[in-house]
């Protein structure tokens, strides 16, 4: 049963993080910034995770709020690039504590467009 209320939900992922020497200390630096961002911002929806590594899930409660997530993630992760991709609708499971519990239409907007960024520059 979906949720009425809607929300924005970012995900992203790094590029070529494959190629990247020292991948648990990107990782490392992933997982203190999304400790920070639970801590700080008032508008999440629930719990930031990390998904396969080097994706990063976030709801909220407005698409500002992901945008400017997105920014704060590409200056902590210089020179490394990241790419990205927002949706804004329902979800199906209620809220969870975290977010990689949690699907509907709002994920599913979120992982198409990321998919269509990462067509632009060709991108695996």
């Amino acid at each position: 049963m979906s949720e009425s209320r809607k929300i924005a939900v970012l995900i992203a992922d790094v590029v070529k993080s494959r190629e990247i020497d020292d991948r648990e200390g990107l990782q490392e630096n992933l997982k203190e910034e999304l400790e920070r961002v639970s801590k700080e911002s008032e508008n999440l929806v629930s719990t930031p995770s990390i998904m396969r590594g080097d994706e990063i899930e976030v709801a909220h409660e407005n698409a500002l709020g992901c945008f400017l997530q997105f920014e704060r993630l590409e200056d902590i992760l210089f020179p490394h690039r990241l790419k990205g991709g927002i949706g804004i609708g329902t979800f199906d499971t209620g809220i969870r504590e975290n977010v990689s519990e949690m699907d509907g239409p709002a994920f599913h907007l979120a992982r198409d467009a990321l998919k269509e960024s990462k067509k632009l520059e060709g991108d695996p």
